[in-house]
């Protein structure tokens, strides 16, 4: 839902033109739900983004407590910028650095689920190089 009544859906992912197989973080509360169709087929926000090319998605299944998420999108973003170290490795530590400080309530710290690639790396582009 978005402001003002409208719904994002995830036929709205075919028009975005992605490239590169981009990962895409909704943190946002309740993004991850998807309804089931039948068949195995799953219809909702994740499951479009894979849909439409995207090589991972990080969504929430629940509600989300301001202080403690935006901690954990701080700590996932400062993992994935170090060199070499994967998505999943980037989720566990920030999952691990929220529990240590909130506690063992998953609400705080495992409310994000990974649909996609758990490998993927981000590449910084070095200023002068080329390309």
């Amino acid at each position: 839902m978005l402001a003002g009544g409208e719904r994002l859906s995830s036929a709205d992912f075919g028009v975005a033109g992605w490239t590169g197989a981009p990962f895409i973080h909704l943190d946002c509360c309740f993004a991850g739900s998807n309804r089931g169709l039948g068949g195995g087929r799953f219809e909702g926000l994740p499951t479009g983004c894979l849909q439409h090319g995207a090589s991972a998605v990080l969504a929430s299944f629940q509600l989300l407590y301001e202080t403690s998420s935006a901690e954990f999108s701080r700590e996932l973003y400062t993992a994935l910028l170090e060199d070499g170290v994967t998505l999943g490795e980037a989720i566990l530590r920030a999952r691990r650095t929220i529990h240590s400080k909130y506690g063992a309530n998953p609400l705080l710290w495992a409310t994000s689920i990974l649909w996609g690639n758990p490998g993927i790396r981000f590449i910084q582009e070095r200023k002068g190089s080329p390309g």
